[in-house]
């Protein structure tokens, strides 16, 4: 019993200490205010707070800040190391000093994500300093590394959202891995409009259980992601990859634009749960393959929802010419393609045979596949082409 009223003793004391520190403020970027054994309180939107050194202060001058608001985090400079500089609304964060230096006392965890869902705004003109809630950061990579990092993403779903009208150069989206809770992300344009994607190489990757919605009309029916990849043409680089179980779905419209004779649109390797893009896919310029599926286990179903759409529909390049290509579908090593809606018969200005093999499986539903005389693909190696997936 007596032990008891001691422990009791302790933690009320504690408490009654808790709830007596004073208050301090800032409202504005500037040097945190060293108010020992105090609370403060940042409010005033995305600032950016510096801790000042901590020279000749006595050890153990406590402080803990408190981001009060709900709607923009505050960024933390010079602060220790193993504090997270993003603080996100509702977080607090305690140091204290010791020797001439500032140590950590209360660490943040993963920002919970409000109300199941949260957009995480890239703009051209953004700073990868914001906190990509209240304002934008500059990179799609960095909207990436915020998310699988930062986050707590249980039971909700988060956006990269880029401004529409403007292109994100050499900026690639790569998603791995499962971040804390559910391993879902979307991108998709920030209003009823385009966004460009423009690369040397691969622009966008789902990899090792990463899944990627490319939800290009969820804040708009005109939105569209145009993608300008592997602009080196180099062999074995797809303008958009699924490695090791990564997952793609789409919905909305989705642009290709084939750098030469070596490029790949899309790109499968390795076991991949089953997906679909509803919007169907468009592709212009010269592809090597539109569609490469291999290395087993993956299923894809590639349709669309509107009326008259079609599963691939080719369109002019920039200097008005039709596609060139040399095969639409490559699939092979046990991958499965259910065709939902056809693809265009028309319109190429090259197209070659597509190809099925490896215990490959393409069900076109009866559809003419572009490319030989009679619509069906060359099937080798055990490659079967159905109509029926029954």
């Amino acid at each position: 019993m007596g032990r008891f009223l001691f422990v009791l003793i302790v933690l009320t004391g504690t408490l009654l200490n808790a709830q007596s520190r004073p208050i301090g403020t800032i409202g504005r970027s500037g040097p945190l205010p060293l108010a020992c054994d105090q609370n403060i309180i940042a409010f005033g939107g995305n600032i950016r707070i510096t801790l000042p050194a901590a020279t000749g202060i006595e050890d153990g001058c406590d402080i803990v800040l408190v981001n009060e608001e709900s709607e923009a985090g505050k960024f933390l400079i010079d602060f220790p190391q193993d504090i997270n500089p993003r603080l996100y609304p509702n977080q607090s964060v305690g140091i204290t000093s010791y020797k001439g230096r500032w140590i950590s006392t209360h660490k943040p965890g993963r920002y919970k994500v409000p109300n199941g869902s949260l957009k995480i705004l890239v703009d051209n003109d953004g700073d990868d300093g914001n906190d990509g809630i209240s304002r934008p950061v500059k990179y799609l990579a960095t909207a990436v590394q915020l998310i699988q990092q930062d986050l707590d993403t249980r039971q909700s779903l988060v956006t990269i959202a880029p401004t529409i009208g403007q292109t994100f150069k050499d900026d690639a989206v790569a998603i791995s891995g499962q971040p804390l809770g559910s391993n879902l992300i979307a991108l998709s344009p920030n209003g009823n409009g385009t966004i460009k994607l423009v690369h040397a190489a691969t622009c966008i990757t789902a990899g090792d259980n990463g899944e990627l919605f490319l939800w290009a009309d969820q804040f708009g029916p005109q939105g569209q992601i145009e993608m300008h990849c592997n602009r080196d043409n180099n062999p074995n680089t797809p303008q958009m990859l699924a490695h090791n179980n990564g997952v793609f779905d789409g919905s909305g419209k989705l642009v290709f634009h084939g750098s030469g004779d070596k490029d790949i649109a899309i790109s499968f390797d390795g076991p991949t749960a089953g997906s679909s893009f509803n919007g169907g896919i468009q592709v212009a310029g010269h592809f090597d393959i539109v569609w490469r599926m291999e290395q087993g286990g993956g299923r894809f179903t590639l349709g669309c929802s509107s009326q008259g759409c079609a599963s691939i529909e080719p369109i002019a390049d920039e200097s008005g010419d039709m596609p060139s290509i040399n095969r639409l579908f490559m699939v092979i090593g046990s991958e499965q393609l259910r065709i939902g809606n056809c693809p265009r018969r028309d319109g190429y200005r090259k197209v070659g045979p597509s190809i099925v093999g490896g215990n490959g499986l393409l069900v076109k539903f009866g559809c003419f596949i572009p490319g030989t005389p009679d619509g069906v693909p060359l099937m080798t190696q055990n490659g079967k082409v159905y109509d029926s997936a029954y």
